[in-house]
């Protein structure tokens, strides 16, 4: 961090007990990716009496290659910085020493290396040497103020978070949150803390689980951009066992009712018919008897 920027801080923390926050996180991805994120910050009662230019401070920040912007919350603002490294082997090094945080930004962006690396086949192991110096004696310019009252309104917080295809080896964490894979360090005012922590990445494994996120991505890629519904076979209606269980008997009962109306109509059809040819025989029988009176009867 800036002397500058700790300078005019603590300054206003002395005459006005106003809270000071600098917290600085760092996130490493399932593809080895890494995000460097720290945020220096005041509470905004006090902000405005700085006497710095924080667009100043952004463009110098900018100039050295990180993303720098004004930030704010509901309590606090300052200034924000981002960092995203496609690797983290671009800031690792089999060379790497002892690291102090508060000082990473005053580089540049391309130029910092913060892990001692050890490469063995596919698996990388990776060593964090920090040191996070907040002792009075190494703050210029301090005089003969004495801070440590003003220490529970300055809040110093490191954390480091690994996926899950990264094994972590040994750490001095002072708490750990994520399902331990978030580690966490919090600073006091006047202390010079030291952060260790070793942890491996299988580059098999890195590639395994990043091909692993792609497929179910892909197989949940059904997204309404439009309110049009995209179909695909995940997607496609589908029959159920119950669905054609109810389907059969509807299926069956229809039969039922089919069959038995042509067999009515078939019977309807023959007796209809008996009744024509009954009829039929009876004006035969009749025209004969008509015919047929015997011949003694014709004088009669």
């Amino acid at each position: 961090m800036r002397k500058l920027k700790w300078l005019v801080l603590l300054f206003i923390v002395v005459l006005l007990s106003g809270c000071v926050k600098y917290d600085t996180e760092m996130k490493v991805g399932m593809d080895k990716s890494i995000t460097i994120t720290s945020i220096s910050s005041i509470q905004k009662e006090y902000a405005e009496l700085q006497q710095n230019d924080d667009a100043e401070e952004i463009k110098k920040f900018q100039d050295n290659g990180y993303d720098a912007e004004n930030y704010q919350d509901d309590k606090y603002q300052g200034i924000k910085l981002t960092k995203k490294y496609d690797s983290i082997d671009m800031i690792s090094s089999p060379n790497c020493g002892m690291v102090e945080l508060t000082d990473i930004f005053e580089k540049k962006a391309d130029e910092i290396v913060l892990f001692k690396s050890q490469k063995q086949g596919s698996v990388t192991t990776y060593t964090a040497n920090f040191t996070y110096n907040l002792k009075e004696e190494d703050i210029e310019a301090q005089g003969d103020v004495d801070y440590s009252e003003y220490g529970s309104t300055m809040i110093f917080e490191y954390s480091f978070s690994l996926p899950d295809n990264v094994t972590i080896v040994s750490d001095n964490a002072d708490s750990k949150t994520n399902n331990d894979k978030t580690l966490n360090w919090k600073i006091n005012f006047g202390e010079l803390k030291k952060i260790n922590f070793v942890f491996r990445i299988d580059d098999q494994a890195v590639t395994e689980k990043v091909e692993d996120n792609s497929a179910e991505q892909n197989d949940d890629a059904i997204v309404d951009n439009s309110n049009d519904e995209v179909i695909t076979d995940a997607t496609k209606p589908t029959t159920s066992q119950e669905d054609i269980e109810e389907i059969v008997p509807k299926a069956s009962i229809f039969s039922y009712i089919i069959s038995a109306l042509f067999i009515g109509a078939i019977v309807f059809a023959f007796i209809k018919l008996k009744g024509k040819v009954k009829k039929r025989s009876i004006k035969i029988n009749n025209s004969g008897i008509h015919h047929d009176v015997p011949p003694e009867h014709k004088n009669m």
